[in-house]
């Protein structure tokens, strides 16, 4: 006997007949049973290599041992398939009976595994849920992405704003600084090192950051720093630096207290060069002090001579009276003449004297500021003028005037000098006539006085103002030649405009305006 013939008998045994015979060999009940078993087990065998194909590809599968089994069963249920083909022409019956229990204990085990893993396996989601999990982390990784872009367009401008404040502080001079009380360190910016002219490698401690300040002003600042610890008051200062070898530099300092839990853990402020502001500043201040001293010192001078002054015409005029009154019919009338023209002059002399201190003083004080009634106060200096021109027809037209700010007795002296000066070089008509009123304009009003006298040539009017300027010979009007000067020079201290306006023998017009913009019509 042939050896398979001998595993044949073996594995089939002698009076087995073969499954085709209960077919009785009828081809189409026959080859469908062998084909539908056929190819059964053709896709039995073919998906555990898809399944271990799936189980090597996703090595994050957290299940491999559940598959591995249903591989087995399923590859165990394809043999059960394939020995039912062989069965139909050899009897195998016990290998048919040995693959059955194979697949009994292959399905067994791999109902065991299924229910041990089926919580887990029921705790993966759903397609549905991965979606919409997958969703949400497409969002998230979206708004991280739009966050990230938006952090870095911050970063890129705040990166920018650094630069523009490190380059303020450079051109401005002003730089950052912070003492850490706790770990006792000092923070410099970079202008701070500038300012001190020290490299910004170096490192600063409290200690010698004091040692950088002149001793005139160290006590100062030890004390002020002191004060805030203790106190937590800000403080900003102007203080003196030593830098470099004998060189000295002005800084302000502005610092102020931080706080945490309401106790001072560190101080911080700005720090700024001053040092061109502030000598420039104390520059002022001793031009100032030098310039009141001379100020002073010229009213003083200005009372003594015009004590001295005044002292020798007082004399003139007594003497001049003396011989009036003592010797009249011994000088004759030559002699009374030029007596005459001597107590003239002497009272010229004392007339320009006092316009000269005046004009000086004006000159010297500051005005002081109160509401002026102009029409009160024009009333009053007609009323005055018009006894003093008593020989004179005069004629006055006052329009109603709005109030003003300003120096009560500067602003009458201002139109006294104005309105006398109408008066007398319109003396020479029949009627004097005087008209004053104002002109509305933008920033304050603009008061007129107009006369009818001889007026001027518009050519000579930047003379009009001038210390002893005059555009007419004493002889035909008396005057010193100091009033319009005095007149500019209070409007200027009231920070106004005076101009005149005139055609000769027709008459002027001065136009003054008083504090610029600060009054208004009322």
């Amino acid at each position: 006997m042939m050896p398979y013939l001998v595993w044949v008998s073996i594995l089939a045994g002698k009076n087995f007949m073969p499954h085709g015979m209960c077919y009785q060999w009828e081809p189409v009940t026959l080859w469908s049973n062998v084909i539908g078993d056929g190819l059964t087990a053709l896709a039995y065998f073919l998906i555990p290599i898809g399944l271990i194909y799936f189980v090597r590809k996703r090595k994050d599968f957290d299940m491999p041992g559940v598959v591995l089994a249903f591989a087995a069963f399923i590859i165990s249920c394809g043999a059960v398939h394939a020995i039912s083909v062989v069965n139909v022409w050899v009897p195998l019956y016990r290998v048919s009976g040995v693959l059955k229990g194979v697949m009994a204990v292959a399905s067994l085990g791999t109902l065991v595994m299924l229910y041990i893993k089926m919580p887990l396996a029921l705790s993966i989601p759903a397609p549905s849920e991965l979606q919409k999990v997958n969703r949400l982390l497409l969002d998230q990784i979206r708004e991280k992405e739009l966050l990230q872009k938006q952090l870095e367009e911050k970063a890129a401008k705040l990166e920018e704003t650094v630069k523009l404040l490190n380059d303020t502080q450079e051109a401005a001079s002003i730089g950052a600084w912070r003492l850490d009380l706790r770990k006792d360190e000092m923070y410099w910016s970079d202008e701070v090192y500038k300012i001190h002219e020290v490299d910004n490698s170096q490192e600063i401690r409290m200690e010698e950051g004091i040692n950088f300040y002149n001793e005139g002003c160290r006590e100062d600042v030890i004390n002020t720093v002191e004060q805030a610890v203790s106190d937590g008051k800000s403080w900003d200062k102007n203080w003196l630096l030593n830098v470099g070898e004998d060189k000295t530099k002005w800084v302000r300092a502005i610092g102020y207290p931080v706080k945490e839990n309401g106790e001072i853990i560190a101080l911080e402020g700005l720090f700024m060069d001053k040092d061109e502001q502030i000598r420039a500043e104390l520059k002022l201040i001793e031009r100032s002090e030098k310039l009141e001293e001379k100020n002073n010192e010229l009213e003083a001078f200005s009372y003594s001579i015009s004590h001295d002054l005044r002292a020798p015409l007082r004399s003139i005029n007594g003497f001049a009276d003396i011989l009036k009154e003592d010797f009249s019919d011994k000088i004759g009338e030559e002699g009374h003449r030029l007596l005459t023209v001597i107590k003239d002059n002497a009272l010229k002399m004392g007339s320009l004297i006092d316009d000269i201190l005046l004009y000086s003083r004006v000159g010297r004080q500051e005005p002081s500021s109160s509401e002026i009634d102009m029409n009160s106060m024009m009333n009053a200096i007609i009323k005055d003028l018009t006894l003093a021109y008593n020989n004179l027809e005069i004629k006055v037209d006052i329009s109603e005037l709005p109030t003003v700010n300003g120096d009560l007795i500067l602003i009458k002296q201002l139109f006294q000098n104005l309105i006398d000066n109408a008066i007398k070089y319109s003396s020479k008509n029949e009627e004097v006539h005087i008209r004053i009123g104002y002109e509305n304009s933008e920033q304050a009003p603009v008061f007129f006085v107009k006369d009818n006298g001889v007026g001027f040539d518009a050519k000579y009017h930047d003379k009009l103002f001038g210390v002893f300027q005059r555009l007419h010979s004493s002889n035909d009007f008396s005057g010193t030649g100091v009033g319009l000067a005095i007149v500019k020079r209070i409007v200027e201290k009231h920070k106004g405009k005076i101009w005149a306006e005139s055609t000769e023998g027709k008459g002027a017009t001065f136009f003054v305006t008083i504090n610029g913009d600060r009054n208004e019509h009322k």
